[in-house]
């Protein structure tokens, strides 16, 4: 129904996703398919997650189903959490001037040289290229990097991904702090305990 041109308008397409939930998750998460190959087939079969509204209404489906206002707030708990994190990369002095790459101008020359298959947002003149691994998956508004962090964060749950382990310590307390999505005790590593304890004791 999606590809066609007659496809049914955005709420009555989300309606079709609520009644699919539980099927669609079982086919997303299942051990059929390498993670690797699973945004490919996951969008062979969902075109529709490569509209950034869809993609965002899965995360929300996944954590908080009942909550029609989850993704407004959890915009504005991604706003706060970025107020203080500037203040604490200052308090650390771990802040440092961005490096600038000039990947506006090649974009897909870098996708296609990226040594991981995470998701990442790819920024050009004037718009933002969301792509996993070396495929492009969505093109957003340059105006809308500030929200960026939320659509990682929906890839990572819409294609039930791991995170990589060199940001996973990042991602994780995004996740606990951010989206409100707690990690079992048994899951935590000790690099995730260290930054959580140092944070609350910064944020207290």
């Amino acid at each position: 129904m999606y590809k066609t041109k007659a496809r049914p308008n955005k709420k009555d397409f989300s309606q079709l996703l609520d009644l699919e939930f539980q099927a669609r998750r079982a086919f997303i998460n299942s051990d059929v398919s390498k993670e690797q190959d699973r945004p490919t087939k996951t969008l062979q079969a969902y075109p529709c997650f490569r509209e950034l509204d869809h993609l965002m209404d899965e995360l929300q489906r996944i954590l908080n189903r009942g909550n029609s206002h989850f993704i407004t707030e959890m915009k504005t708990r991604w706003g706060d959490f970025y107020a203080k994190a500037q203040f604490y990369g200052v308090f650390k002095k771990v802040m440092r001037p961005p490096l600038l790459d000039k990947v506006y101008r090649r974009p897909n020359t870098f996708l296609q040289t990226r040594p991981l298959s995470s998701p990442v947002i790819v920024v050009c003149e004037t718009t933002c290229i969301l792509a996993i691994g070396t495929m492009p998956v969505l093109v957003f508004a340059k105006e809308d990097i500030y929200d960026c962090v939320m659509y990682l964060m929906a890839c990572y749950y819409a294609f039930h991904l791991t995170y990589p382990k060199c940001i996973a310590t990042l991602l994780s307390v995004l996740q606990t702090e951010v989206l409100l999505d707690a990690i079992h005790d048994c899951d935590t590593t000790s690099s995730y305990k260290k930054a959580m304890a140092e944070w609350k004791k910064f944020t207290e």
